[in-house]
Protein backbone atom coordinates (compact mmCIF):
# COMPACT_ATOMS: atom_id res chain seq x y z
CA UNK A 1 0.00 0.00 0.00
CA UNK A 2 2.86 2.25 0.26
CA UNK A 3 2.81 3.53 -3.07
CA UNK A 4 -1.36 4.04 -2.94
CA UNK A 5 -0.50 5.98 -0.16
CA UNK A 6 2.30 8.19 -2.18
CA UNK A 7 0.03 8.54 -4.71
CA UNK A 8 -2.68 9.56 -1.95
CA UNK A 9 -0.46 11.98 -0.22
CA UNK A 10 0.80 13.92 -3.52
CA UNK A 11 -3.37 14.13 -4.78
CA UNK A 12 -4.63 15.78 -1.67
CA UNK A 13 -1.38 17.89 -1.04
CA UNK A 14 -3.03 19.73 -3.88
CA UNK A 15 -6.41 20.13 -2.35
CA UNK A 16 -5.68 20.82 1.52
CA UNK A 17 -3.11 19.31 4.26
CA UNK A 18 -4.23 16.38 5.71
CA UNK A 19 -1.95 14.31 8.15
CA UNK A 20 -0.53 11.15 7.39
CA UNK A 21 -2.49 9.16 10.47
CA UNK A 22 -5.49 10.54 8.16
CA UNK A 23 -4.72 9.00 4.83
CA UNK A 24 -3.41 6.01 6.36
CA UNK A 25 -7.06 5.66 8.42
CA UNK A 26 -9.00 6.63 4.14
CA UNK A 27 -6.44 4.32 2.70
CA UNK A 28 -8.06 1.90 5.47
CA UNK A 29 -11.20 2.09 3.72
CA UNK A 30 -10.28 1.99 0.07
CA UNK A 31 -9.65 -1.04 -2.55
CA UNK A 32 -7.46 -1.50 -5.99
CA UNK A 33 -9.32 -2.34 -8.31
CA UNK A 34 -7.60 -3.70 -12.11
CA UNK A 35 -10.00 -2.65 -14.83
CA UNK A 36 -9.39 -4.16 -18.13
CA UNK A 37 -9.27 -2.15 -21.59
CA UNK A 38 -12.57 -1.85 -22.72
CA UNK A 39 -14.34 -2.96 -19.19
CA UNK A 40 -16.08 -0.40 -17.65
CA UNK A 41 -16.28 1.36 -14.14
CA UNK A 42 -19.16 2.79 -13.84
CA UNK A 43 -22.43 2.13 -16.33
CA UNK A 44 -25.15 4.52 -17.60
CA UNK A 45 -28.18 3.93 -15.80
CA UNK A 46 -26.59 2.10 -12.75
CA UNK A 47 -26.76 3.71 -9.56
CA UNK A 48 -22.75 4.10 -8.64
CA UNK A 49 -21.32 3.57 -5.42
CA UNK A 50 -18.05 4.58 -5.32
CA UNK A 51 -15.48 6.57 -7.15
CA UNK A 52 -11.68 6.18 -7.15
CA UNK A 53 -7.86 7.79 -7.82
CA UNK A 54 -6.51 6.29 -11.22
CA UNK A 55 -2.85 5.00 -10.05
CA UNK A 56 -1.67 3.49 -13.68
CA UNK A 57 -3.37 3.55 -16.94
CA UNK A 58 -6.30 6.18 -18.56
CA UNK A 59 -10.22 6.13 -18.52
CA UNK A 60 -12.27 8.36 -20.40
CA UNK A 61 -15.99 9.34 -19.06
CA UNK A 62 -18.76 9.32 -22.38
CA UNK A 63 -22.40 9.57 -22.68
CA UNK A 64 -24.86 7.61 -25.34
CA UNK A 65 -27.12 9.62 -27.35
CA UNK A 66 -30.89 8.36 -27.82
CA UNK A 67 -29.04 7.64 -30.68
CA UNK A 68 -26.63 5.24 -29.62
CA UNK A 69 -23.59 7.68 -30.29
CA UNK A 70 -21.18 8.06 -27.67
CA UNK A 71 -19.99 11.56 -26.82
CA UNK A 72 -16.93 11.78 -24.70
CA UNK A 73 -17.01 14.05 -21.69
CA UNK A 74 -13.49 13.56 -20.71
CA UNK A 75 -10.61 11.01 -19.41
CA UNK A 76 -8.41 11.10 -16.30
CA UNK A 77 -4.83 9.54 -16.33
CA UNK A 78 -2.40 8.89 -13.44
CA UNK A 79 -2.91 10.79 -10.36
CA UNK A 80 -6.77 11.72 -11.26
CA UNK A 81 -9.82 11.53 -9.99
CA UNK A 82 -12.66 9.52 -11.78
CA UNK A 83 -16.25 8.79 -10.99
CA UNK A 84 -19.78 9.47 -11.62
CA UNK A 85 -20.14 12.91 -9.33
CA UNK A 86 -23.44 13.95 -10.08
CA UNK A 87 -24.81 10.40 -9.67
CA UNK A 88 -22.86 10.21 -6.20
CA UNK A 89 -24.21 13.50 -5.27
CA UNK A 90 -27.58 12.58 -5.91
CA UNK A 91 -27.77 8.95 -4.85
CA UNK A 92 -29.07 8.43 -8.60
CA UNK A 93 -28.65 6.31 -11.44
CA UNK A 94 -25.65 7.80 -13.76
CA UNK A 95 -26.07 9.15 -17.13
CA UNK A 96 -22.34 8.82 -17.50
CA UNK A 97 -20.35 5.74 -18.05
CA UNK A 98 -16.35 5.74 -17.08
CA UNK A 99 -14.36 3.02 -19.43
CA UNK A 100 -10.76 1.78 -19.13
CA UNK A 101 -8.82 2.72 -22.37
CA UNK A 102 -6.15 1.27 -21.29
CA UNK A 103 -5.07 -1.35 -18.47
CA UNK A 104 -5.77 0.55 -15.54
CA UNK A 105 -5.35 0.26 -11.78
CA UNK A 106 -7.75 2.63 -9.79
CA UNK A 107 -7.61 3.04 -6.03
CA UNK A 108 -11.83 3.18 -5.20
CA UNK A 109 -13.60 4.44 -1.97
CA UNK A 110 -17.14 4.21 -1.37
CA UNK A 111 -18.66 7.53 -1.96
CA UNK A 112 -20.85 7.01 1.66
CA UNK A 113 -17.65 6.38 3.25
CA UNK A 114 -15.52 9.05 2.22
CA UNK A 115 -18.46 11.80 3.25
CA UNK A 116 -18.25 10.52 6.96
CA UNK A 117 -14.69 11.70 6.83
CA UNK A 118 -15.88 14.86 7.30
CA UNK A 119 -16.74 14.16 10.60
CA UNK A 120 -13.35 12.73 11.57
CA UNK A 121 -10.77 15.71 11.02
CA UNK A 122 -11.56 18.95 9.67
CA UNK A 123 -9.04 18.39 6.54
CA UNK A 124 -11.65 16.90 5.10
CA UNK A 125 -13.99 18.76 4.60
CA UNK A 126 -11.28 21.59 3.00
CA UNK A 127 -10.13 18.88 0.70
CA UNK A 128 -13.91 18.27 -0.58
CA UNK A 129 -14.71 22.06 -0.69
CA UNK A 130 -11.96 22.34 -3.03
CA UNK A 131 -12.40 19.56 -4.91
CA UNK A 132 -15.29 20.19 -5.68
CA UNK A 133 -14.50 24.10 -6.45
CA UNK A 134 -11.77 22.33 -8.96
CA UNK A 135 -14.96 19.82 -10.61
CA UNK A 136 -16.81 23.67 -10.91
CA UNK A 137 -13.83 25.60 -12.88
CA UNK A 138 -13.19 22.44 -14.85
CA UNK A 139 -16.97 22.39 -15.70
CA UNK A 140 -16.95 25.86 -16.56
CA UNK A 141 -14.17 25.90 -18.49
CA UNK A 142 -15.21 23.14 -21.11
CA UNK A 143 -18.67 25.27 -21.19
CA UNK A 144 -16.71 28.49 -22.45
CA UNK A 145 -14.27 26.65 -24.71
CA UNK A 146 -17.34 24.45 -26.54
CA UNK A 147 -18.99 27.73 -26.83
CA UNK A 148 -16.62 30.12 -27.22
CA UNK A 149 -13.69 28.94 -29.05
CA UNK A 150 -13.02 27.16 -33.00
CA UNK A 151 -12.94 23.69 -33.17
CA UNK A 152 -8.94 24.52 -33.54
CA UNK A 153 -8.71 26.67 -30.93
CA UNK A 154 -10.17 23.91 -28.63
CA UNK A 155 -7.74 21.25 -30.01
CA UNK A 156 -5.26 23.91 -29.14
CA UNK A 157 -6.33 24.19 -25.60
CA UNK A 158 -6.62 20.73 -25.32
CA UNK A 159 -2.45 20.31 -26.69
CA UNK A 160 -1.67 23.03 -23.94
CA UNK A 161 -3.18 21.24 -21.20
CA UNK A 162 -2.47 17.74 -21.57
CA UNK A 163 0.02 17.21 -24.62
CA UNK A 164 0.41 13.67 -23.09
CA UNK A 165 -3.16 12.42 -23.26
CA UNK A 166 -3.68 13.45 -26.74
CA UNK A 167 -0.83 10.84 -27.47
CA UNK A 168 -2.62 7.92 -25.73
CA UNK A 169 -6.32 8.60 -26.61
CA UNK A 170 -7.85 7.16 -30.33
CA UNK A 171 -8.11 10.29 -32.79
CA UNK A 172 -11.52 9.83 -32.84
CA UNK A 173 -12.58 9.69 -28.74
CA UNK A 174 -10.49 13.30 -28.85
CA UNK A 175 -13.08 14.71 -31.35
CA UNK A 176 -15.92 13.57 -29.79
CA UNK A 177 -14.59 15.76 -26.54
CA UNK A 178 -13.99 18.40 -28.66
CA UNK A 179 -17.14 18.10 -30.15
CA UNK A 180 -15.92 17.38 -34.13
CA UNK A 181 -15.93 14.93 -36.29
CA UNK A 182 -12.63 12.65 -36.70
CA UNK A 183 -12.13 14.27 -40.61
CA UNK A 184 -12.41 17.68 -38.90
CA UNK A 185 -9.81 16.81 -36.80
CA UNK A 186 -7.88 15.02 -39.32
CA UNK A 187 -7.93 18.50 -41.10
CA UNK A 188 -7.11 20.53 -37.75
CA UNK A 189 -3.59 18.13 -37.42
CA UNK A 190 -2.75 18.37 -41.38
CA UNK A 191 -2.94 22.00 -41.20
CA UNK A 192 -0.90 22.45 -38.10
CA UNK A 193 1.45 19.82 -39.08
CA UNK A 194 1.71 21.76 -42.57
CA UNK A 195 2.70 25.10 -40.58
CA UNK A 196 4.98 23.43 -38.83
CA UNK A 197 7.18 22.87 -41.72
CA UNK A 198 6.68 25.73 -43.49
Amino acid sequence: MEGSFAAVRELLAGYARVPEEEIRYFLGLTRRVRLDRGELMTRAGERPRDFGLVLSGLVRKFYVTPRGRDVTRGFAMEGELVGAYAALLGRCASQLSVQALEDSRVLVVEFEAFERLYDRHPSWNTLGRRVAEALFVEREQRAAELLTLSAEQRYEALLARSPALVERVPQYQIASYLGITPVSLSRIRARRAQRRRA
